[in-house]
């Protein structure tokens, strides 16, 4: 089982984890619904600007859409740090003793990185414009 797996199976299972990191990370005025938490960036900001969600551990940000994910975006977003670094950081407050070959083990990705690929072709050519 990959590293990120078992973090985030034992923070489903430990919600008093999850609350003491969104606390530990800065976050304000958490109050726990039926299948999630909401919180706020401070103690001026809405309490109802982010939410993290208690089975998937999935937030979404109503603040800023684009900054929606999982728990391990919700570090990366809120220390501004890569994976590496957020899972670094979960599996420490898990209890889990990590050795770097395993925080840096590469993920194989799907159809060899195919598309990730094609992001980064750059055409040559000028594509014209027309007005309405």
């Amino acid at each position: 089982m990959l590293l990120k797996d078992r973090v985030k199976g034992i923070l489903e299972d430990d919600y008093d984890l999850v609350e003491s990191i969104i606390y530990e990370l800065g976050f304000c005025n958490l109050k726990e619904y039926g299948g999630y938490w909401r919180f706020g960036y401070d103690e001026t900001s809405n309490p109802s600007a982010l939410r993290l969600y208690k089975g998937s551990l999935n937030f979404k940000n109503y603040k800023y859409p684009d900054k929606s994910g999982d728990i391990y975006s919700l570090v990366q977003y809120r220390k501004g740090c890569n994976f590496e670094k957020a899972l670094g950081y979960l599996a420490h407050k898990c209890g889990l003793v990590v050795s770097e070959e395993e925080l840096n083990k590469k993920v194989n990705l799907p159809f060899g990185s195919f598309f990730k690929n094609i992001k980064k072709i750059k055409l040559d050519e000028y594509i014209e414009t027309y007005s309405e």
